[in-house]
């Protein structure tokens, strides 16, 4: 009996030929934004879930014919595919590493993607804000052919989502120049972080340009994104700027989008204790 992994074989490793970086060099990549985007000062936004959605895009959602499993990825060219629904049917204690043109190092045994977090434009230049979106009941998943959702357990609900409208995002990555281009011109269709589909992190176009300092993990003693906390080497976090970062639990390996039990996923890819850098929204802010 054909796998699930068995199933997504082909594609992953078509991607991992098409998408592993062939030339790496520091980069600097300016995200242009039509609207705020969902962001989190705990949870800052980062890049790899992005490029991997469109990867998974790419490379899965247009995969055809039967792979004998039957199930969705039989004919993934349905109308309204989504990377979400390639993974839907993946079994507890499966991760999946979708390859991307961002190069990798290895810290605390755990692959960490040489990108920053996403930094705003300096102050004045942004601005935070809280938007509204409607969460209603869903009568499918809930086995259920009708909600009242004026009251009772399945009511309609706001939920407040804090933003932060910025003209641009700067992310510093080490990566193959080429296929980044390449795979950014898709960015655009899926937005950028939580609810791009709901008109928040819409992509107006990246600019891919040189950097000089390879700002991509680390800058003047601050780390650049979420880095495992370790005591030796160079991202030994005793080293690090005080006041640039704080010690917390967090993921560290993208895909972002599937929903793991934290308990099942702590080791030795998933949730486990870091140093995350701090961002100050309302002053000057921005890699040192």
């Amino acid at each position: 009996m054909t796998t699930w992994l068995d199933a997504q074989r082909p594609w992953l490793e078509r991607a991992r030929a098409r998408w592993t970086p062939r030339t790496v060099e520091p980069l600097h990549l300016r995200i242009w934004l039509a609207s705020p985007v969902a962001y989190d000062g705990r949870d800052p936004l980062t890049i790899e879930g992005a490029l991997q959605y469109v990867v998974v895009k790419r490379e899965a959602c247009r995969e055809t014919g039967d792979h004998g499993a039957g199930g969705l990825w039989g004919d993934l060219r349905q109308p309204g595919i989504t990377p979400d629904d390639v993974f839907a049917d993946c079994p507890r204690g499966y991760r999946v590493d979708v390859p991307t043109p961002i190069a990798d190092v290895t810290i605390a045994g755990r692959l960490i993607a040489c990108a920053s977090i996403g930094w705003p434009a300096p102050y004045p230049a942004h601005a935070e804000g809280i938007r509204w979106r409607r969460k209603r009941a869903d009568v499918d998943a809930y086995g259920i052919t009708k909600a009242n959702v004026s009251g009772g357990w399945t009511k309609a609900l706001n939920i407040p989502v804090q933003t932060l409208a910025t003209p641009w995002l700067d992310v510093y990555v080490r990566g193959d120049r080429m296929l980044l281009a390449e795979l950014v011109q898709d960015t655009a269709f899926g937005g950028l972080g939580r609810d791009s589909t709901r008109g928040l992190g819409t992509i107006l176009g990246v600019e891919i340009g040189s950097d000089h300092d390879d700002r991509s993990l680390l800058h003047r003693g601050a780390p650049q994104r979420v880095l495992p906390l370790v005591e030796d080497g160079p991202f030994d976090a005793r080293r690090f700027a005080p006041g640039t970062w704080e010690a917390r639990e967090a993921p560290t390996r993208a895909p972002y989008w599937v929903q793991t039990d934290i308990s099942e996923y702590r080791e030795p890819v998933g949730i486990t204790r870091c140093a995350a850098p701090i961002v100050r929204l309302g002053m000057p802010i921005g890699a040192p």
